[in-house]
C-alpha cells in the first residue's frame, strides 16, 4: 500500500514483485481479511504493471477470495477492487482461456450486488469509480460469460445509477462526468430499463447543468462585481 500510494515509488511494483507479493497474499488468503485484499489490489493497480498470464492468474484467485467476504467489506473497498480489475487483468479476460476466467463474471455480480446492498453508505466517488471500472472491463466478457453476471450486471447498473442521482448534491462535478462518460457504454450494453434510465439520466445532466451555472455566475460576479 505505501508503494502504491506514493506516485513516485510505485514504479518499483514492477510486474515480476507484484507476482511475487500478491501471489504470497493469495497463498494466505484465508488469513486476510477483504481489506487487506482490496488495499493490495488498489495498490497493485496504481503501479500500473505490464499485464501477464502468470499475474492474471493471481488476480482472479484473490478476486474470487474477496468475492467470498464481500458481504462483510465496506463500500469503498468493493469499489477498489473493481476498479483495479481492469488494470491489473488487461486482455487477459479475453486472450486467456475459459477455465482461467472461469467465476469471474459470477464474482463481478456478487461484488455488484454487495455494493447496491451497501449504497445507501456509499459515497459518490464509490459509485462513480465502480461504473468506470465496468467500462473497462469486456463488455462481451460480462453479457456472454453466462446468463446470470449479465442480468446482476444490468440490473445493478440501473440501482447504482438511482443511487448516485439521489446522492447528486454530495457529488463533485468530476464524480458526476465520470459516472455521464461510462454511461453511453454501460447504457448500450445492459440497458433493460430504459424510460427509467433516462429519467434519471435527465436528472444528472440538470445537476451538471445546474452546477456549471452557479460556478459561471460566480465567476461573472467575481470579475465584474
Amino acid at each position: 500500500y505505501a508503494l502504491g500510494s506514493r506516485e513516485q515509488l510505485a514504479p518499483l511494483l514492477t510486474e515480476p514483485v507484484l507476482l511475487q507479493l500478491l501471489g504470497w497474499l493469495a497463498e494466505h488468503v484465508d488469513e486476510a481479511n477483504s481489506q487487506h485484499v482490496s488495499i493490495a489490489l488498489w495498490a497493485a493497480a496504481k503501479a500500473s504493471p505490464a499485464a501477464s498470464p502468470q499475474l492474471g492468474q493471481v488476480v482472479v484467485q484473490l478476486l474470487d477470495a474477496f468475492a467470498t467476504e464481500s458481504a462483510a467489506a465496506i463500500p469503498q473497498a468493493i469499489s477498489n477492487v473493481l476498479w483495479a480489475l481492469p488494470q491489473l487483468l488487461g486482455d487477459f479476460l479475453t486472450t486467456a482461456s475459459p477455465q482461467q476466467t472461469s467465476g469471474v463474471g459470477d464474482n463481478v455480480g456478487q461484488l455488484l450486488d454487495a455494493l447496491v446492498g451497501k449504497a445507501a453508505t456509499a459515497k459518490p466517488q464509490d459509485i462513480s469509480h465502480t461504473l468506470r471500472a465496468l467500462v473497462q472491463l469486456p463488455c462481451s466478457f460480462l453479457t456472454t460469460a453466462s446468463p446470470q453476471p449479465a442480468t446482476k450486471v444490468s440490473d445493478a447498473v440501473g440501482q447504482l445509477l438511482d443511487a448516485l442521482v439521489s446522492k447528486a448534491d454530495e457529488a463533485e462535478p468530476q464524480h458526476i462526468s465520470n459516472t455521464l462518460r461510462a454511461l453511453p457504454c454501460l447504457l448500450g450494453a445492459f440497458l433493460r430499463k430504459q424510460k427509467a434510465w433516462m429519467e434519471a439520466l435527465v436528472v444528472v445532466y440538470t445537476y451538471v447543468a445546474y452546477v456549471y451555472y452557479i460556478k459561471i455566475m460566480f465567476y461573472t460576479y467575481a470579475l465584474h462585481g
